[in-house]
């Protein structure tokens, strides 16, 4: 749930409310958010907005252990930040919470088994066992150690594309690097492939990275195949905290790539025109160089 907020909202009731009335008719519904979620106080009751249209408020009554009384044609609605709403604003921020856009297909629930649901398939290029899976309570952790990966993605978690090959296309996912030893980079994101077979294809990659000189950066590559580096575009620092990627198939041969701290505002960073019509989506972790080690969570992948 996304917490909304707006500087003066305040107006009044244009009609009385029963204490049963989950539809708040207001003078002015222009003073608030455009949509749910935020909170109001009616005398001394504090609804919940869940959806605004016009003048016209969706709400649930009585929360925040208040009680849903009647309430007379001209009392005062005026919006508040409560101590239930700062702690969600606060969490989207800070935590993991994330908002689910409308059509979305969210994986996260997959990742609770001891080895991955059908659907997904493990791409390496590396013979060498450098990377491992961990999967608890809908999290997908990624530990990584490698001598050598020098030459594109050498791990992905692949499935086919729902729906099959259309633009526009998005596979968004939410992440953690927790930890990183590294002489180079470290690579982990979104990815779109045309196939997944560990010599041929061609993918497109969001791959925010580590690098030891100056904290995470992100990049949108194409790769020939998956051994083989492409066109490259790259840029942005960010801090590795918990954050939010997606890659965007926008249209033919169009790709782009965007950064989030919540999930629900996005900052686009990079674009790529490359010949490639995916028929996969999934994730991927690698190293560009030598000695390097880390760990990665993944929160929920998800299409839309």
């Amino acid at each position: 749930m996304v917490e909304r907020l707006a500087n003066f909202g305040e107006t009044l009731l244009n009609e009385e409310l029963t204490d049963i009335d989950t539809t708040v008719t207001v003078l002015d519904g222009s003073v608030f958010p455009t949509g749910g979620n935020f909170r109001i106080v009616v005398d001394s009751e504090i609804m919940l907005v869940t959806a605004r249209s016009s003048n016209d408020l969706t709400v649930t009554r009585g929360v925040e252990s208040t009680t849903a009384v009647a309430h007379g044609t001209g009392a005062n609605v005026k919006m508040v930040l409560t101590a239930s709403g700062l702690t969600t604003a606060v969490g989207e921020r800070f935590s993991n919470r994330w908002h689910v856009p409308a059509g979305s297909e969210v994986f996260s629930d997959e990742f609770d088994d001891a080895s991955l649901d059908a659907g997904w398939t493990r791409v390496d290029t590396s013979s060498a066992a450098h990377l491992t899976y961990t999967e608890a309570g809908g999290l997908l952790s990624l530990a990584h150690n490698a001598s050598a990966d020098t030459a594109g993605p050498g791990h992905a978690l692949m499935r086919a594309m729902p729906g099959g090959q259309s633009f526009p296309f998005t596979v968004q996912v939410g992440m953690r690097h927790f930890s990183q030893y590294a002489t180079n980079y470290q690579m982990l994101g979104p990815i779109l492939s045309n196939g997944i077979a560990a010599g041929a294809g061609t993918q497109v990659w969001a791959m925010p990275f580590i690098q030891t000189s100056h904290g995470l950066s992100n990049s949108l590559r194409s790769f020939t195949n998956w051994g083989t580096a492409g066109t490259t575009t790259s840029g942005v620092l960010y801090d590795p905290f918990d954050f939010h990627v997606r890659l965007r198939w926008t249209a033919a041969n169009s790709f782009a790539s965007e950064l989030s701290p919540n999930g629900v505002d996005w900052l686009p960073t990079l674009t790529l025109a490359t010949t490639v019509t995916p028929t996969h989506f999934g994730i991927a972790y690698s190293s560009w160089g030598i000695a390097i080690a880390g760990i990665g969570t993944y929160y929920y992948v998800r299409t839309y």
